[in-house]
């Protein structure tokens, strides 16, 4: 009789446990979103490294100035574009998985469905058949197009640095150095309607 019982208290026990398992796993959200103010924060960050070092490699050059002379401008951008990539390696280092994914929110809560479908045809049309591939540590392509980036969507993006600026280019959205011509990093399908459209409200 007392053998029964402990096995009845064993198997109630065991029942229990898993069920707490089962409880506990429900609490962990299936494709949980990231957190967008520690993303943010650190993002932050990132770009505050990137650009004391941009500005330790830039204070020394003469600065860039309106000239005719475009030889000396791209002299002077590849100089500091060669001292940045030696200094931070070939990797592109201020976009992570988790802030793609706080980008698209913003993009998604931003803009219709319809303004992205625009933004991709303009780049579509835009961009040249044989475009060079764009990287990161790497200058833009020569001909590459600049498509304007609706300002209410540059206004909920965080800012950037004088020195930097958002590029929209082959449905990526890009963080590029303008003064050094670099492409510092790569979102890439940011701008690619099927991202959106099962989303409420686009």
């Amino acid at each position: 009789m007392r053998n029964t019982t402990l096995r009845m208290v064993g198997v109630i026990g065991w029942f229990f446990a898993a069920l707490l398992v089962i409880v506990l796993a429900g609490t962990q959200p299936v494709g949980a979103q990231p957190d967008s103010t520690a993303e943010l924060s650190a993002f932050q960050t990132r770009l505050d490294n990137y650009i004391a070092l941009h500005r330790k490699f830039e204070g020394p050059l003469p600065p860039l100035q309106v000239t005719k002379d475009m030889d000396e401008v791209h002299r002077l951008k590849d100089t500091l574009r060669g001292q940045i990539i030696a200094a931070r390696g070939t990797r592109g280092t201020l976009i992570t998985p988790g802030l793609v994914e706080v980008f698209k929110q913003v993009i998604g809560s931003t803009l219709t469905l319809a303004d992205v479908v625009n933004i991709s045809e303009e780049l579509e049309e835009h961009t040249p058949p044989r475009m060079a591939k764009v990287r990161a540590n790497a200058p833009l392509p020569g001909n590459a197009p600049f498509v304007t980036i609706p300002p209410t969507l540059l206004r909920a993006l965080p800012q950037l640095p004088p020195e930097l600026r958002y590029v929209a280019l082959s449905g990526a959205l890009i963080i590029w150095d303008q003064h050094a011509d670099l492409v510092v990093d790569i979102m890439p399908r940011l701008f690619d309607p099927l991202m959106y459209s099962k989303k409420a409200g686009l």
